[in-house]
């Protein structure tokens, strides 16, 4: 499976992953929905329940953008220096020498200039207006396609430009200290941008095209995991809103081995005082099929990788060490364990054809009983 794709004749609703597994889009949105800045940090998002009403992700996050523009719009727009280039009577900047002989703009008493200047027309108002302009075309409520075109409007006439800004280039945006006033919009905009891949010409019938590969999949299915985690266990878990690095326990090793060893990049890590359970999320099917016997295993590469990790990073006496390959459910639910040296092992696919509810539910049931 290289990447996710419609079949003919399928509910427009839906995308193929593997085989006959077909995951409905507004369960691709919830992924999002958890990978996202937006729920990670804003607590009041997380409480307003959105997870549940899936179907309606674009709608409810369309509203926190547009509400959060509109209280924008009561204080003048933020100000950054942004890169120009432009032929001038006189000097301004730093002068392009290549450009202003090759068009021969000293002739005419012009040279090109390379300056910056301070301006409203930035990427995170770019941003903001691009995701503006996603809430105002796939929104389903007409009162609140209307609020985000006027708030779009009003931030092009403060001098943004119409420029539309692509979901790899919002991802691109840093926020500093003197962001947090957009932060909220910034976070809802990228949100929405990341969405509108999965619909066609954004527009209410939601048609949905195959717009994004499965490397793409992997790293918003992992995020989304760790996201969840990160949002929703409470003290004493702690969860890292990244992958953490592991280095190897090498004991007297020959001059310059540790530095050709790898770093280890875990998914995944879930504590609390005496415990830590290592998740690693695999957007593909737990079983390998061998065809010349017509047997089934768990992919080996992806058992020995979370074994290399589990036995690393045994180093704590007494600490419960668990390690976790989660899976999305293709064909039947796996949910396997067992006892390998002094560590669990444990296999486990999540079924994202379900409900938002399940969902939750069988994310959860990994820490259950921890």
């Amino acid at each position: 499976m290289n990447v996710i794709q419609t079949e003919a004749g399928l509910d427009p609703g839906r995308l193929l992953f593997s085989g006959k597994t077909h995951i409905p889009v507004r369960n691709l949105w919830l992924l999002m929905f958890y990978a996202s800045e937006l729920f990670a940090e804003d607590a009041s998002v997380r409480e307003a329940g959105m997870e549940e009403s899936p179907d309606d992700l674009i709608d409810l996050i369309s509203e926190v953008l547009v509400t959060a523009a509109e209280r924008r719009l009561h204080r003048p727009l933020s100000r950054r220096y942004v890169a120009q280039q432009e032929d001038l009577s006189r000097v301004r900047g730093r002068i392009d020498h290549l450009q202003t002989y090759e068009r021969n703009l000293q002739t005419r008493g012009r040279v090109a200039c390379s300056f910056d200047e301070l301006s409203v027309d930035h990427l995170l108002n770019q941003v903001i207006t691009s995701g503006l302009i996603i809430a105002e075309r796939a929104s389903r409520n007409a009162g609140l396609r209307e609020r985000a075109a006027t708030a779009r409007r009003t931030f092009h006439w403060s001098g943004v430009s119409r420029q539309f800004v692509s979901a790899a280039k919002a991802e691109s945006l840093t926020l500093g200290r003197n962001d947090e006033a957009e932060r909220r919009c910034a976070s809802a905009a990228r949100l929405l941008l990341q969405m509108g891949l999965l619909t066609e010409d954004i527009g209410t019938d939601r048609a949905v095209t195959p717009r994004l590969d499965i490397d793409r999949w992997r790293l918003i299915y992992e995020a989304a995991v760790r996201g969840f985690f990160h949002a929703v266990l409470q003290e004493p878990w702690r969860v890292r809103l990244a992958q953490e690095q592991h280095r190897w326990p090498l004991q007297d090793p020959s001059a310059g081995m540790a530095r050709f060893m790898p770093t280890m990049e875990t998914d995944v890590v879930l504590r609390r005082p005496g415990e830590r359970i290592v998740i690693e999320t695999k957007f593909t099917s737990p079983i390998s099929v061998h065809s010349q016997f017509g047997g089934q295993t768990f992919k080996r590469d992806h058992l020995f990788q979370l074994q290399t990790y589990l036995t690393t990073m045994a180093r704590v006496p007494g600490e419960r060490l668990t390690g976790v390959l989660l899976y999305p459910q293709v064909e039947d639910a796996v949910d396997m364990t067992a006892k390998v040296g002094a560590h669990t092992l444990r296999v486990k696919t999540i079924d994202l054809t379900g409900t938002s509810a399940t969902i939750r539910d069988e994310l959860l049931s990994v820490v259950a009983g921890a």
